[in-house]
């Protein structure tokens, strides 16, 4: 993918993820089509931590999109 044609992840998604850079931009590299190895190596992240954040990107978007009744 190019830099150029990548817009943005949705308002709603971004602000999920205010409080977590790196989460967002974990994100935005999987959205731009970015491989795995890509994205750690971007963001200076090891194995671990970059599952570590697929994790709690996963964790959050589910809370948002299917929360649980009370």
């Amino acid at each position: 993918a190019y830099a150029g044609e990548f817009a943005g992840l949705p308002s709603e998604i971004e602000a999920l993820f205010a409080g977590d850079a790196i989460g967002l931009a974990v994100l935005e590299g999987i959205a731009r089509g970015d491989s795995a190895g890509e994205v750690q190596a971007q963001l200076g992240l090891d194995p671990t931590a970059y599952a570590s954040t697929l994790r709690r990107i996963r964790r959050r978007l589910t809370s948002y999109l299917l929360p649980t009744e009370v």
